[in-house]
Order: C-alpha cells, then structure tokens, then sequence
C-alpha cells in the first residue's frame, strides 16, 4: 500500500522510525546507551528509578517535540533536525541533550517528580539552540570525527 512510499526515515537496526518495536529500542537505547555514554550519573540514576525511557521519549520521538516546546523554539529545533538528512539520529542526541539539560531538575528528586518533569515539564525556558548545539557535538563525537557532520555548531555564532 502507500504507507510504504512514505515511511519515516530508519531508525537504528534499520526499522522505520515510527515502528513500537523499533521505538522502544530507539528509547532504550537513547537512555542506556546514549545518555550513559555522556552523563552515567543521570542515566544510572534514571535506571535506580525504574524510569522507562519509552514512557517519556516515545511522545518526543513520534511528535517531534511538538507539544514540549514553545513554537518559536520547536521551528528552531526542527530546523536543526531537518537539517541533518537521512537517519533522523540527531533526534536521539536531541532527546539526550535534553536530558543532559534538565538534568538539576531530576537528580535528586523522587519517581513522581522525575516523571512530572519528563512529561509534564514546561521547556521553555530551554534554549533550543544550546539543545541543538550540545546534540551535534554529541553526534560528532559518536561518529568519532568532527568534520563528519559539517562545520561548527547548530547555532554557528
């Protein structure tokens, strides 16, 4: 049928994105993969919790931050993320950039606080821009060469 013609781009495993068995693993590995190889405190501490990642990120991965950021700042993040073609793998170091900067908002604090902040938490006081910036460097440094993504950060100065 036609759903084929326009699925999402592939998500890591080479499923479509927007597949549940390929989301979760997409979360999963955002959280214990990802998020541990740039903050191990966080990660690890989300994991104590027995917070599971595809409780919070499915909805950003499958709406594209759209009902998470203010609409000024979510067309700056979708131009970021539209930016980069193909795979859509910025948009797992988005969502860990934006772990890694809420993270004063979850350390620390019990279950309920840390589900509340993750999927009821008002971003607009987060800065896009620096999300975009600390996202491309995090990819960078999983492709192990600066250059492989283009030149300075999203925000370019």
């Amino acid at each position: 049928g036609g759903a084929a013609a326009a699925a999402p781009a592939a998500a890591p495993g080479g499923a479509s994105a927007f597949d549940e068995n390929a989301l979760v693993s997409r979360c999963n590995h955002m959280q214990y993969v990802l998020l541990r190889e740039h903050d191990a405190l966080l990660a690890d501490y989300l994991s104590g919790l027995c917070i599971l990642p595809q409780v919070y990120a499915i909805r950003w991965v499958k709406i594209l931050f759209a009902q998470v950021f203010p609409l000024d700042q979510l067309v700056l993040l979708w131009d970021g993320l539209f930016a980069f073609p193909r795979d859509f793998h910025l948009l797992d170091f988005i969502c860990v950039a934006l772990l890694v900067r809420i993270r004063p908002k979850l350390l620390g604090k019990d279950f309920s606080t840390c589900m509340q902040r993750l999927i009821k938490y008002s971003y607009a006081s987060v800065d896009v821009t620096d999300i975009l910036d600390m996202a491309v460097r995090m990819l960078r440094e999983s492709l192990g060469d600066a250059t492989a993504v283009g030149g300075g950060g999203y925000g370019g100065g």
